[in-house]
């Protein structure tokens, strides 16, 4: 190719190479950069955009998340340890009914248990009392509220507010 052109240059003038040279100097670098740099740079600012963007769906996603496991660890409910004593003072009393048990929402400090029987003979609740009272491990009677039954006279409902140790 060079040999080709090379009549037409022995043919030019000294200031119409200079023309030549003059442009090709300015055409070359400018294509290089319109046809080569500049897609090439366009190309890594889509990329960083584009890594941008899925960084901070990453941060929402892990904020989310742990967002989620707060509430989830929130609502749910506290391993109960007072369902094997109940139960075991509900056999050793012959109380068939099972009591509601529920976690205190007032309570601010240690594990307090509301415990409410709606259907105890007045003996079955004494023994209750001190049975819980004298029970191991350690079960505190913070609150203790008895009444009479609004289904039958000869019996009481007993709601207890326990605290364990």
């Amino acid at each position: 190719m060079i040999e080709k052109l090379s009549p037409y240059w022995q043919n030019l003038k000294p200031r119409e190479k200079v023309w030549v040279v003059l442009l090709f100097s300015l055409l070359v670098p400018f294509l290089l950069v319109q046809f080569f740099i500049l897609p090439l740079m366009e190309g890594i600012n889509n990329a960083n955009n584009a890594g941008r963007v899925l960084q901070n769906k990453i941060e929402q996603f892990y904020s989310n998340r742990n967002k989620l496991i707060d509430l989830s660890s929130k609502n749910q409910p506290t391993a109960n340890p007072l369902d094997g004593t109940i139960n075991q003072l509900n056999n050793q009393l012959g109380i068939k009914d099972a009591p509601e048990i529920r976690k205190d929402p007032n309570s601010t400090y240690g594990q307090y248990w509301v415990v409410r029987y709606s259907n105890l003979r007045s003996d079955q609740a004494v023994q209750l009392v001190y049975l819980l009272e004298n029970n191991q491990p350690i079960v505190i009677i913070d609150r203790l509220e008895i009444s009479e039954s609004v289904q039958n006279k000869n019996f009481v409902s007993v709601s207890f507010v326990l605290r364990t140790e």
